[in-house]
């Protein structure tokens, strides 16, 4: 969740009114992966927009996000309504020249 305060319970979903952003960590990676991330309901009808594509070498630093200016998700708008959830789609994408 996006902090709201910097108080306890500021990161809070219900504080932050359902938006927050995605942080990847992987503990196993040797190398750059490039990827995009994108948000939906579960289902087939909703309209996945995924952002990135972005390269990321793992074996420098273990998490990674989208660029400051596409880190931001309404996670709201995404939720299933039947079954209060929603999904975060992660599309590892090929290496050209690999």
């Amino acid at each position: 969740p996006k902090p709201t305060a910097g108080a306890k319970g500021g990161a809070s979903f219900k504080k932050s009114r359902g938006w927050g952003s995605v942080h990847l960590k992987c503990e196993a990676s040797a190398g750059s992966v490039i990827f995009q991330v994108s948000i939906g309901d579960g289902t087939g009808g909703f309209p996945r927009q995924p952002r990135g594509p972005v390269r990321h070498n793992f074996a420098d630093h273990s998490t990674c996000g989208l660029p400051k200016d596409l880190e931001h998700w309404d996670f709201g708008k995404a939720v299933n309504k039947s079954t209060q959830t929603f999904a975060v789609c992660l599309d590892i994408l090929p290496r050209s020249g690999a």
